[in-house]
């Protein structure tokens, strides 16, 4: 294995970890990976425990994709770890190097069921329902919505993060497939795509009317290969 950084002293043994003296108390890791991360006196973060399950390994990943200074790190050797970590663009997060280099790119686009409170209402009915989760789950303080459209079996509307200056604008559109299944997208913006499909995904995943979420790639519109649990 390559040698890796001078961790900080009160990471907990294991793959990941923080680089000593490399936090800038951005507090985005730890939003993240908050059952997995503390802080020492000086706010300097690192990883309290290492994940345990599944659910938490992905939380640590998410970790250190939103390390905005690459402070997070991979030390670990798990190819499938640091192919997932290369499609969330932090592959110089990890120590370890595969060869040939993993390649790849965040599926943004899902599939799912959702329930609605009034199951046999008129498809642009749920759609507006469907809209306004949406809209309300991916909004904050920082992310505001605009340009909300609704037709008949499509919908959609523009996210905009970040301060005057530095406004990142993406779009989410949605789409009635057949009976419960829909169709999310997350278009227009490759820089912050990553960010708002995990967003889309949080959302999707904590609220029990959507179910049976499957993502996609797609390319021109069309959905391309098969389904995966994640979308990376």
């Amino acid at each position: 294995m390559r040698s890796s950084p001078d961790r900080h002293p009160r990471n907990s043994q294991g793959p990941f970890y923080v680089v000593n003296r490399e936090c800038i108390s951005c507090g985005a890791p730890e939003f993240e990976a908050p059952g997995l991360m503390s802080h020492d006196d000086n706010k300097h973060c690192f990883f309290a425990r290492q994940p345990d399950t599944p659910e938490e390994v992905e939380q640590a990943m998410h970790a250190t994709w939103a390390s905005c200074c690459g402070a997070v790190r991979y030390g670990g050797t798990d190819a499938e770890i640091i192919g997932k970590l290369a499609i969330l663009r932090s592959y110089d997060s990890c120590d370890e190097k595969l060869t040939p280099e993993p390649s790849g790119e965040i599926r943004s686009c899902a599939r799912f069921d959702f329930l609605a409170a009034q199951p046999k209402a008129p498809v642009r009915s749920r759609l507006k329902q469907l809209l306004h989760k949406l809209e309300s789950g991916l909004t904050s303080d920082y992310c505001k919505s605009s340009s909300l459209r609704l037709w008949w079996s499509k919908g959609s509307f523009r996210l905009n993060w970040g301060v005057p200056g530095l406004r990142c604008v993406i779009g989410i559109q949605i789409q009635h497939e057949s009976g419960n299944r829909w169709i999310v997208r997350v278009r227009d913006n490759d820089t912050a795509k990553i960010s708002f499909t995990l967003a889309v995904e949080r959302v999707l995943r904590a609220q029990d009317s959507f179910r049976n979420v499957e993502w996609f790639a797609e390319e021109g519109g069309v959905i391309l290969g098969e389904p995966a649990a994640r979308p990376y």
